[in-house]
């Protein structure tokens, strides 16, 4: 039986960054719906793209939503491996989450494999003021799914907490991994492209499609309040794998420490998950991994 109090737990974490920003007062727990997407990709298409583990963190975050915090198994959807595709992804994100209204709580973890693409195949221009040229996306079964592509589906959620987690990496260079040590989650772009394809259209709101962008992403910066983002990692780090722990890394100290944070802001959480997870890739890949947080404006879906 999960107590009230984990439930006002859960939707406190939510809105304890909107109360410091001077938004709402957070909806009470019995008028609240919980409404989770989670998304793991262990066996991608090919041997060469399989990830270790993945499959124990969709287990894990399961287990954390259901048994920890409250969330009813009809307002989870899991999408794993072949499920996972981009187009099944997006349907859970515009139409299964969807069904969250303005007093609820929705809830993303994606955990597989990011990278960037060859180029800025989106939004493009002055709209989309990509540093590199590149496109970031996470790897979904059998097609890429593309930042800009990602950030108008979002748009859609009327949820008035929205928390995206993502265990995953873009880097584009490459690594030789040693599996039974740990394994980084991304993939470079000429091997995924064996695999994986890039979208032909990309599903975005009307106003970009008819070229609007300027409309269009200040219909996305306008429905930012209330959207937190957790990324494993800064976006030129890996995000890792690690065998000892039996989960990724990130999500190992996710499901552990997040049913724990009693009423802590996100902030926090993150101010004390980050430092033990970058302790431990050092100690164990010899590289740094930083959990952040984000929020706002400077909200970016695919680190």
């Amino acid at each position: 039986m999960i107590s009230n109090g984990l439930l006002r737990c859960l939707i406190a974490l939510l809105c304890s960054l909107a109360w410091q920003a001077g938004l709402a007062e957070p909806p009470d727990a019995g008028d609240s719906q919980r409404f989770a997407l989670v998304i793991g990709i262990s066996d991608y298409p090919g041997n060469s793209l399989d990830l270790p583990l993945v499959s124990e963190d969709v287990k894990a975050v399961k287990a954390m939503l259901t048994a920890d915090l409250g969330f009813e198994q009809d307002k989870l959807l899991v999408l794993e491996n072949e499920q996972a595709t981009r187009r099944a992804i997006l349907e859970g994100i515009n139409g299964f989450l969807g069904q969250a209204g303005t007093d609820d709580i929705a809830v993303i973890y994606y955990s597989g494999h990011g990278t960037r693409t060859q180029d800025n195949v989106a939004a493009s221009g002055e709209f989309d003021p990509e540093a590199d040229g590149r496109d970031e996306a996470l790897v979904a079964y059998d097609q890429l799914l593309v930042d800009d592509e990602i950030a108008f589906a979002l748009n859609s959620i009327a949820a008035g907490r929205l928390l995206v987690l993502i265990d995953s990496c873009h880097s584009g260079d490459a690594t030789r991994a040693d599996t039974e040590r740990g394994m980084p989650k991304k993939a470079e772009w000429q091997e995924l492209s064996k695999y994986i394809s890039l979208p032909e259209d990309f599903i975005i709101s009307a106003e970009a499609a008819e070229g609007d962008w300027e409309s269009a992403l200040s219909e996305i910066d306008a429905q930012r309040d209330g959207r937190l983002f957790i990324a494993a990692s800064d976006e030129n780090e890996l995000s890792w794998v690690a065998p000892n722990l039996g989960l990724s890394l990130f999500t190992f100290h996710l499901t552990r420490r997040l049913p724990q944070a009693g009423d802590k802001s996100f902030q926090e959480f993150v101010d004390e998950v980050s430092p033990r997870v970058n302790r431990y890739a050092q100690q164990h890949f010899q590289a740094a991994q930083s959990t952040h947080l984000e929020a706002g404006e400077a909200v970016s879906y695919t680190h």
